[in-house]
This record gives structure tokens, sequence and C-alpha cells, in this order.
């Protein structure tokens, strides 16, 4: 998915899109990339949550808030432990750091329009997610179940469903634990 939206915005910005009115078609066919992707025909449209697409295309039309909005992600994914929460805010920071660094070459309002189009749609695609937060019903999954990993699993489990992997068998059957 970030390929596809790597590739359609290389190839719009190869065509010398250089006036306002192409430069507005090039953000239109980019947001209409992302909704193909959540609501592809052929899979009766049921699709993605167009994060993973909407990176492919701001890695190439606004690369400066793309790596601010991934090491938001990182950083919460790595606290939190919810990749949810981690997705929306780095949603939000994207469309906030787009506003800011936006092609001064192009009109400002399509990138703008974009941007918050795109955020609008991760938005709506996480919208049971979104539930599950406020009834605190998210489940958390967890990558390690060593020093650092088991403590937060166990400290979160007291709350919300959790899931922990590990590469050593042995640590997750010595560490199966249920909670209720």
């Amino acid at each position: 998915a970030v390929g596809v939206g790597m590739i359609v915005e290389a190839v719009l910005n190869k065509m010398g899109i250089d006036n306002s009115l192409t430069q507005a078609s090039k953000y239109i066919c980019a947001l209409f990339v992302v909704v193909g992707h959540n609501y592809p025909v052929f899979f009766g449209f049921k699709g993605g949550k167009g994060v993973a697409t909407a990176v492919g295309i701001f890695s190439v039309c606004c690369p400066i808030a793309i790596i601010i909005g991934l090491a938001v992600f990182i950083a919460l994914a790595v606290i939190t432990r919810i990749v949810s929460i981690s997705s929306l805010c780095a949603t939000v920071t994207v469309v906030v750091f787009t506003a800011i660094f936006y092609n001064r070459d192009a009109s400002i309002i399509p990138q703008i329009a974009l941007s918050v189009a795109m955020g609008a749609l991760v938005f709506i695609k996480h919208a049971d997610n979104i539930k599950r937060l406020l009834k605190g019903e998210e489940k958390i999954s967890l990558v390690g179940l060593g020093y650092v990993g088991m403590p937060i699993a166990v400290a979160f489990a007291k709350k919300v469903k959790v899931v922990g992997y590990d590469l050593n068998k042995q640590k997750i059957e010595s560490n199966r634990i249920e909670f209720k």
C-alpha cells in the first residue's frame, strides 16, 4: 500500500505539473488512491484503513511531514503499545505539518484539502477502534515478553485485553496469564 501511494505521487510529479489547476488534479488523484484502497470494488468495498497508502503519498508530496508523523507513530507505539492511537496521532501530526511544510511551488489550498480529507478518511476507518478505546476494550499487542514487555503487559492487562508475542516459545508458555 505504501508503494502504491509512492508510485502514484512519483508518476504525477514526473508529469511536469506546474499550474494550480493541474496541481489540484494531482491531489484529487492521490485522494482517490486512498479511497480505492479503503473501499475496493473487487472486495465488496471492504479494504484497509488507508494509513499505509497515505504514508506513501505523503512521503513523496510532503516528506518532512511524514518523517515527523512516523517519529510520532514510533514514539507512541513504543510508549502506549496501541497501534490505533499511534496511527491517529500520527495522522493529525501529518495533517498539521503538511500545512506548515507545504510545497511552496503550488497552491496551499489543494495540499491542505488533501491532507485534511485523507486524515478524515483515516479517522472514519478507525471509528471502531476509537469506540473500543473510549470503552477501554481495545486490544493491546506486545512484541517481546522480556524484562520490559512483561511488566507492561501485566499493567495493561488489568484494564484491557493484551496479546503478547515473543520468538522464545518458552517465555510465552511460562508467562501465560489470564486476568479477570
